[in-house]
């Protein structure tokens, strides 16, 4: 199966719980059999106060109406459920099955795990998905999130109606090689990458939804991949009416940036759990903080390690000391930094500091992602004598010099970040370092791709 985004859809219930049997029983007959992609769309524009409704309208359905819910999702079902809340530990996975219809009734479907889609389809034909939130625990809260809404692969007459795809992941709809696949009437938003993203092979109508906040740049609603490793892409920004592409009638709607450090609200790390960082820092094995704010003395440095991730899990670094940069990575292989906040004590305050954000120093495969570098200090990141460093998904704003500088023995890719006031005349995003003493700069000015540097797909403010 592919692998979307280096990140990776479903779902229903007891007859029971549903009321009269008729509305959960399966039916194989004719009426079953005609496709319901094609017969069945509710072409009216999506209405918000059908799945908008107060936690105190959606009981939380029991686990063993969780249990059922998988269980039901065989060929054949015609499944409409009671206005329920269910908590997913797992997917909910439509493989290799035809002839569903799943109404949620307003239903809510919460994926718990932040690296899971909330719904898989895979080799499915004639599903029709109607009338449901679907999400993840957290999708208003610390970025993290690599899991999809909704992830359809190698299926057919897919039909997705009337529902709200809330940002809770990469994608909201990320579909590869599916044929006459109908995205019809829904709010998709907040998503961080992508409000839907197909690839080449698929063929599909996408009318009458309403689009907001998708991507870095809060416009990035639809795109379609042009290679299977996701390193081009081409934005679809208007409506239009292409052979494998149809697009009408939709509503496109840009709102909240990236959020920064001020905008999430968090507790102190005390004294103690400062400490147990920097400890975990020296030990084997990845580092998944609690969501804390960690008030540093001295950077946190990462040296000699390989196959290392650490995962802020939305956390908020902020180092005391101006001369020093927050985070150092050296001499180490495979390392990926993610989902943290970084910033000095006084970002916004006096003149003065002098430390970068990140420096990454004479190392290979380097990841940071779904970051808010603010600027805080001189460089947002800083690169010297690295191989393949990926810095993606990351919102790197307000460093007094540049956002990202690197020097000519460094290959880097950025792709896919926000860049906003970075250096003296708040356009200073990117710069190549020419010597040692930065006495010589090129600023990159435009997206550009060469043996040296890939810049594609990002937003500049």
């Amino acid at each position: 199966m592919k692998q979307p985004i280096a990140f990776s859809l479903f779902f229903c219930l007891l007859l029971s719980a549903c009321g009269d049997s008729s509305n959960s029983s399966s039916n194989s007959g004719s009426e079953m059999g005609k496709s319901m992609a094609n017969s069945m769309v509710d072409s009216s524009a999506y209405d918000e106060s059908f799945t908008q409704m107060s936690d105190s309208d959606h009981p939380i359905a029991s686990p063993e109406e969780v249990a059922a819910l998988y269980d039901m999702l065989q060929s054949g079902a015609n499944i409409s459920l009671k206005n329920k809340i269910y908590y997913l530990d797992r997917p909910l996975l439509i493989e290799d099955k035809k002839d569903i219809s799943l109404n949620g009734n307003g239903s809510q479907f919460i994926m718990r795990k932040g690296d899971e889609d909330v719904v898989l389809i895979t080799s499915g034909n004639n599903i029709r998905l109607k009338g449901f939130t679907a999400t993840h625990l957290e999708a208003d809260g610390p970025l993290g999130c690599t899991g999809n809404v909704i992830h359809l692969e190698n299926s057919n007459d897919i039909l997705i109606e009337r529902c709200q795809l809330n940002g809770s992941g990469i994608i909201g709809v990320v579909a590869y090689n599916c044929k006459n696949l109908r995205i019809a009437a829904n709010y998709i938003h907040n998503n961080s990458r992508y409000g839907i993203l197909f690839d080449k092979d698929c063929s599909l109508q996408v009318m009458n939804n309403q689009f907001e906040n998708n991507g870095p740049s809060g416009d990035n609603h639809v795109a379609k991949t042009l290679d299977i490793l996701l390193n081009e892409i081409e934005d679809i920004t208007s409506e239009q009416k292409y052979p494998n592409l149809t697009m009408v009638s939709n509503i496109f709607k840009k709102s909240n940036k990236p959020k920064d450090a001020e905008s999430i609200q968090q507790q102190d790390a005390s004294p103690e759990q400062v400490l147990d960082l920097y400890a975990k820092l020296g030990s084997d094995g990845d580092v998944k903080l609690d969501n804390l704010i960690y008030h540093l003395s001295r950077p946190i440095i990462i040296s000699g390690k390989e196959n290392f991730t650490l995962d802020g899990n939305g956390s908020t670094f902020i180092m005391k000391n101006k001369s020093e940069d927050v985070i150092i990575v050296e001499n180490s292989t495979k390392v990926n930094l993610r989902n943290f906040v970084a910033t000095h004590i006084e970002p916004d305050g006096p003149l003065g500091c002098t430390g970068s954000v990140i420096s990454v120093n004479s190392s290979v495969d380097v990841t940071i992602e779904k970051c808010g570098l603010n600027g805080s200090g001189i460089i947002g990141v800083v690169s010297y004598g690295n191989k393949n460093l990926r810095i993606t998904d990351n919102y790197i704003y307000n460093n007094s010099r540049y956002g990202v500088l690197f020097d000519k023995d460094s290959e880097l890719t950025i792709i896919n970040n926000t860049f906003e006031d970075n250096g003296p005349d708040g356009n200073d995003h990117i710069a190549k370092a020419l010597n040692a003493s930065l006495s010589e700069v090129e600023k990159i000015e435009a997206e550009t791709s060469n043996d040296v540097v890939n810049v594609s797909s990002n937003s500049y403010q």
